[in-house]
């Protein structure tokens, strides 16, 4: 699962001015570790900034790292903390579609058994719900087979609805 051990620390300023909630400030990550994906990442560097403006929405610059039996993976989380971008990147080099892979099942190798590739097409569909990653978006698209893939909800959040499509003409 997702989650991590991390200490934080820095000063933030919280107001209520004319009706409205107003956050100011930065705090920035102490060492720590971030889980992803069934692995432990180290955190390299983090910050947390709220913009002047007071917006609610901060932004995120979070370095994490972590090294597997193939490769270093590097993990960069940035951009405003609702939807981030997130970049992975690994030495040696692979596509963002292999790293999740190794990170999934423990190797790059994406011809995988096909219970292992959907775990990994699961795991990348799920990062992508809370990431944006044009290239793992691509990778994972050509991989299905499908132009597009989206999450919404029923009458509830507790009724998710998984959108799967392919356009097989212009209309």
């Amino acid at each position: 699962g997702q989650g991590g051990e991390m200490v934080w620390g820095g000063e933030v300023s919280v107001a209520a001015e004319n009706g409205e909630n107003r956050v100011t400030g930065a705090i920035e990550a102490k060492p720590g570790r971030l889980r992803m994906m069934g692995n432990v990442f180290d955190i390299e560097s983090g910050l947390v900034t709220f913009p002047p403006s007071g917006d609610l929405d901060p932004f995120v610059d979070v370095v994490a790292s972590t090294q597997t039996p193939e490769a270093l993976v590097t993990a960069t989380i940035k951009g405003r903390a609702a939807k981030p971008d997130l970049v992975l990147s690994s030495q040696p080099p692979m596509s963002q579609y292999q790293i999740v892979a190794l990170l999934v099942t423990g190797k790059s190798d994406t011809t995988a058994e096909s219970e292992e590739e959907t775990d990994i097409s699961t795991q990348a569909a799920s990062l992508l719900l809370s990431f944006n990653n044009p290239g793992l978006e691509r990778q994972l698209y050509e991989k299905l087979g499908v132009d597009r893939i989206a999450v919404t909800v029923g009458s509830s959040v507790a009724e998710p609805i998984v959108v799967v499509g392919k356009r097989i003409g212009r209309r």
